[in-house]
């Protein structure tokens, strides 16, 4: 008699006793009839061992091998990888809805990092996908879980532009303060890239204005003036970002501009501020002493023609090797204002 041809109860009889779970596999693969006899031993054995049908269904969608895993008694919540990664992530990070909805409904756990950091909201947002980011943040993932160092979801988000996604992640309270490990937050990546319809959304929040100490917009403005960006410049003004605000070197983004010879930018944040009362009594000489040390002359000229006079209202001495490669400005301040 063929092997084939022995009784079902034998069969399984055999297969039962195999010592080895290769050899169960190969067994199942010997023809049909064992195959159909054996494959549900087959995926009870994995899914109290190693997991590999869920693993393997959850990386490459086969919804049905994820479900049989399941329903033969594998943990949905089992670490399939060396990234400490459960089969939500494969799952979401590939956006296999239907494999997504199953293991939410087995009772995944949402909550997870794996190995570097990285939750599921940072997945959903790597797909582009703004229903699936929607998807993880009502199933309560902070858009703020995250370890120091790892990228932000926000930051993500505004990195590739989506605006949508951008949108969704705030109003749920991501932070636009959190940084990735090179100290870039949300809002330097919109003014850098730059992405004017995000820095729109963040200025129609109030983000500068809901500030006390002034930082987000003292940061955002000097990476403008050092990248010679105008347009993006005068977004920030108008959206309440303050140029009198010091940065840690003790300059504000109206020096940065005068030390970098941006004489229009420097002009157009002065141009703002000059008509309120006591600007010029106020900063007037440090303004021009910054404009006269970056040989500024268009800007030292405005400052001149706004009253200020050199010979009383410069902030500190000027010497000749501060001004000596511009002309004009030597000119402007007169020879008996240079020291030697």
């Amino acid at each position: 008699m063929l092997l084939q041809d022995l009784a079902t109860e034998v069969i399984e009889l055999i297969v039962q006793n195999l010592p080895v779970r290769s050899d169960l596999n190969a067994f199942c693969q010997t023809n049909k009839r064992f195959h159909l006899i054996a494959n549900d031993l087959v995926y009870h054995e994995d899914a109290h061992w190693r997991c590999n049908a869920l693993r393997w269904g959850s990386e490459e969608g086969f919804f049905s091998v994820v479900q049989r895993s399941l329903d033969q008694g594998a943990d949905v919540n089992y670490i399939i990888n060396y990234e400490d990664e459960t089969a939500l992530f494969p799952a979401v990070r590939n956006q296999y809805w239907d494999i997504v909805d199953l293991l939410l409904t087995r009772g995944a756990n949402v909550h997870l990092r794996n190995k570097v950091g990285d939750n599921l909201v940072y997945f959903a947002v790597t797909t582009g996908s703004y229903d699936l980011v929607k998807l993880m943040l009502d199933q309560g993932v902070d858009p703020n879980s995250h370890v120091d160092g790892d990228v932000p979801p926000l930051l993500l988000a505004v990195r590739r532009g989506y605006l949508d996604i951008v949108r969704l992640l705030f109003e749920s309270g991501a932070h636009i303060d959190d940084s990735d490990d090179w100290g870039e937050t949300p809002l330097h990546i919109a003014v850098g890239a730059p992405r004017h319809g995000i820095l729109n959304f963040f200025i129609e929040k109030d983000i500068f204005r809901k500030d006390k100490t002034g930082a987000r917009g003292s940061d955002a403005l000097e990476m403008a003036v050092i990248r010679g960006d105008t347009p993006t410049l005068t977004l920030l003004l108008e959206g309440g970002a303050d140029p009198l605000v010091r940065r840690w070197t003790r300059h504000h983004a109206i020096i940065t501009a005068a030390l970098a010879r941006e004489d229009e930018m420097a002009i157009l944040m002065t141009e703002r501020l000059v008509g309120e009362s006591g600007f010029i009594s106020e900063h007037g000489k440090e303004l021009l002493w910054y404009a006269v040390k970056g040989r500024c002359e268009r800007y030292t000229r405005y400052l001149l023609d706004k009253g200020l006079d050199p010979d009383r209202d410069l902030w500190k001495e000027v010497d000749g090797s501060m001004v000596g490669g511009s002309a004009l400005v030597v000119e402007m301040l007169g020879t008996g204002v240079l020291t030697a």
